[in-house]
Formats: structure tokens, sequence, C-alpha cells
């Protein structure tokens, strides 16, 4: 999917600023398209340093001196591969699950149970992951376990809403998501409503109450400057920002931040990135728009030209 998206914006970028006429629009352009070459350049770069990653953290696994331990670089495999490479993430979810079983460990137990309903999710078996979450007593979980348990739940509903887009059930699934958003950010003890988890989220809930609200923006923008641009977060909150300006017609600003938000994802090496796909359809429509302009900016050059000639004579 990706390398599709890749020649797609190859194909179009050369013809994305036609029809632009101010110089500084032209530049501005150029300079976000620059960023996007440079990254489809640099795709088995940032993918060689993610395997590099991942093979550390296996080798970290194997030679661990106690099944806690090893049930922590599981878990931190299981994340590395989330987002990157989905069957690896099952088997080493898999694989903590039962290590955690064997050793009754009831934290690794509860959290990889967590994983597989958001590996789940992701893959679109939303009524398996909704029964296994279901099947979970969060009052019985620790603080940050009850936190990752909300916001599987939240974006569960966020994935169903988005498959149900335009039926009868879409409202009913934004309605799940904004509760366990609740839930999640009721559960931010007072400490930690400063971090970067806090910020996106507080963009995320005010959006739901309504997508042009500035107030959702500026925890987006907050989150984006604390986030690293090798972060889900920094990706993901470019992305709010992208869809901000979409929402209130600043469309130069809303592939901005999708060119933001791509390169984000690409240094995280997201296996398929929503922010990458929107970008590659935006300028594909807008060069479509442009060609079929060309006809008539040609036509009334030659009419002005005519025009000029027969003055001259």
């Amino acid at each position: 999917m990706k390398l599709l998206i890749y020649l797609l914006l190859l194909l179009t970028m050369p013809l994305a600023a036609q029809g632009k006429t101010d110089e500084k629009t032209l530049t501005d352009e150029k300079t976000l398209l620059d960023r996007i070459d440079k990254m489809i350049e640099n795709d088995q770069y940032y993918q060689g340093i993610k395997e590099k990653e991942l093979k550390h953290l296996k080798q970290q696994a194997y030679e661990a001196e106690d099944d806690q331990t090893r049930l922590q670089f599981l878990d931190s495999i299981y994340h590395a591969y989330s987002a990157y490479r989905y069957d690896s993430a099952y088997a080493y979810m898999k694989q903590g699950l039962e290590l955690a079983e064997k050793c009754h460990n009831t934290y690794y137990i509860l959290r990889n149970q967590i994983n597989w309903a958001s590996i789940l999710s992701v893959r679109g078996f939303y009524g398996k992951a909704e029964s296994l979450l279901q099947s979970l007593n969060p009052d019985e979980m620790p603080y940050q376990l009850k936190q990752y348990y909300y916001f599987t739940y939240a974006w569960l509903y966020n994935y169903w809403e988005s498959y149900a887009k335009n039926s009868d059930y879409a409202e009913e699934f934004r309605a799940q998501k904004k509760h366990y958003m609740t839930l999640l950010i009721q559960s931010f003890n007072e400490n930690n409503k400063h971090n970067v988890f806090y910020q996106y989220l507080m963009g995320e809930y005010a959006y739901l109450d309504n997508p042009t609200s500035k107030e959702s923006l500026n925890y987006y923008l907050k989150a984006l400057k604390m986030a690293p641009a090798k972060s889900r977060i920094h990706a993901m909150s470019a992305y709010g920002i992208a869809r901000y300006y979409k929402h209130i017609g600043k469309l130069d600003l809303y592939e901005e931040y999708l060119v933001e938000a791509s390169v984000s994802d690409e240094l995280c090496q997201l296996k398929e990135t929503i922010a990458l796909q929107k970008l590659a359809y935006y300028i594909f429509k807008r060069m479509r728009a442009t060609v079929r302009e060309l006809p008539n900016i040609s036509s009334t050059r030659w009419k002005m030209h005519s025009s000029s000639t027969t003055n001259c004579t």
C-alpha cells in the first residue's frame, strides 16, 4: 500500500504546483514537496533503523535474566511491531501472554490481553475486540494499565465509527468513543495532566465536541511541540492539526501538516499511514483540477495574444 502511494506522489508532485502564480506560494509548495521527496528517498534507511531497533530488543529479550524482564522486552517488541508488521506483533503478543500465564504474572496477562484487543481492532475484528475488552475489569487494573485499557477501547470505537461512516450505527460508535475518552481523561491524576499524551487526548476530546474548535487546535499544537518527530504522538497531533485546517478551509495549512504527519509516520515506519494517503489524494485532486483548467488558461492567453497582435497592426 505504501509503495503505491509513493508512486502516486512521484507522478503527481511535478504537476502539483501548476496553476499557482504567487512566488511565495510556489516556494512554500516546493519546500513541502522536497520534504516528501527526501522521505521517499530515505525509506530504506528508516526501515533499516527500525530493523536494528527490533534486533536489539529481541537480543535483550533472549538474554533476560528472569521472566519479569523478558516480559517487559516482549511487550516492547510487540509495541515496536504493532504499527509496522501486524503478524509479528501478534506473534510476540502471544509469546508474552503464554509466558505471563505460565509464571502467573497478572499484570502482563492483562496487558497482553489488551494488546490482543488492540490488534483485533486495527485488523477490523471489531466485535471480537469488544468482547475481549468486555471480559476485563478495569477496577482491578493499576493506574497505567487502566489508561491503556480505556485508550484501546476508545480507539476500537474510533475505527468502528470510520468503518460504519454514513450508516445508522456511526453515531452510536462515536458516542461510545466519547464515553471511553471521558473515562480515560478522568483517570489522569493532577501530576500527569501536563504530559504530552494528555495534551493530545484533550485535543481529540475537544474535536469530538466541535471539529472547528480552536481549543482542539491549541491542544494539538502543544502536543506537537512537546513530542519528538519520531513518535506516534507527534504524527497523530500533526494529523489532528491538518484535519482542523481542512474543516476551516485553510488548505495550504492542511497540506503542510499532512506532510508533517507523513514524515513523522515515516520516521516511525508506520505500515499504513492515513496522513500519506490523504496527502496523495489531496495532491491528485488538485492536479486533476489544474489539468482541467489548462485548456481554459491556454484559450484565454491565446485570445489576449490575438487581441494584442490585432492592436499592433
